[in-house]
């Protein structure tokens, strides 16, 4: 297992300053997360300026930093569901994908739309061909393409839904990004979780959740995480465990970078322990 840094661990830092920051607290690979409506953006797949690309190319070559993931969630701020606009937000994600070399992009399970109410059905049936024509342009592109469920506020908040979706959208080689905030949401145990969906996971985001249901860093809240590294080894795991925080409050980023700082002595500790 190799520990990585999320940006949304630094979101208050604009992206270029993010990138550099990863990379001085020595992690080698990092998630680039990039949300329309988290201000500053770290990936604007809504406005997409022709030169974006290209500062963040450079800005990760002079970190010398790995881009492993890109995440993005293409519904978030729209006022209501265009399939033309969605669809051009996940290019523009694939996009950033080959130009920062990112091996995964990873799209939401289903983001609602406040000012909509649409049936579940329906729902399911758009989130679908967002899934179908991101997995045809990841395919082409030749990255690789996973989707992070559970997750609260989605169309996949419990593990029954999450099966739900997976077979609509009856893609095998799809991944899954197991975030261990929304599993424990969820109401299923992480073994549980992992018995279920286990074999697909390709990506796991490191969150606690206190005893307020709010987030946490690792360490300070109610997940397991001895027995889930504990599990995934037993699982011959391999791929990416991220630190992905976004505690309440914490917002200056010097206190973001000691909970970086924090989250990672507790995390690696756990794992010498095992």
């Amino acid at each position: 297992m190799r520990l990585t840094c999320s940006s949304l661990s630094l979101y208050s830092l604009p992206v270029d300053e993010v990138i550099a920051t990863v990379a001085k607290l020595g992690f080698a690979a990092m998630d680039l997360v990039g949300i329309p409506t988290l201000q500053p953006i770290h990936l604007d797949v809504a406005r997409r300026d022709p030169d974006e690309l290209g500062r963040l190319a450079r800005a990760v070559e002079d970190a010398q930093v790995e881009v492993a993931t890109i995440v993005t969630v293409p519904s978030d701020g729209m006022p209501s569901w265009d399939p033309a606009e969605v669809n051009a937000r996940v290019g523009w994600a694939v996009s950033a994908c080959r130009a920062v070399s990112a091996h995964r992009l990873v799209l939401d399970a289903g983001n609602p739309i406040p000012a909509e109410q649409v049936e579940r059905k329906q729902a399911i049936a758009r989130w679908k061909a967002m899934i179908d024509e991101a997995h045809r342009l990841t395919s082409k592109a030749g990255v690789a393409f996973a989707v992070e469920m559970p997750h609260t506020g989605t169309l996949a908040e419990r593990f029954d839904q999450v099966e739900e979706l997976l077979d609509a959208m009856d893609h095998p080689d799809i991944g899954l990004d197991y975030d261990t905030s929304h599993v424990y949401r969820s109401g299923t145990s992480i073994e549980d979780g992992l018995r279920i969906i286990g074999d697909r996971v390709v990506k796991v985001a490191l969150r606690d959740v206190g005893e307020d249901g709010e987030f946490c860093r690792p360490g300070t809240g109610r997940v397991d995480f001895r027995g889930l590294f504990a599990l995934l080894h037993a699982r011959k795991y391999t791929g990416d465990i991220v630190i992905e925080l976004e505690t309440p409050g914490v917002i200056n980023p010097s206190d973001q970078i000691r909970e970086i700082g924090l989250s990672r002595t507790f995390i690696e500790a756990t794992l010498a322990g095992l």
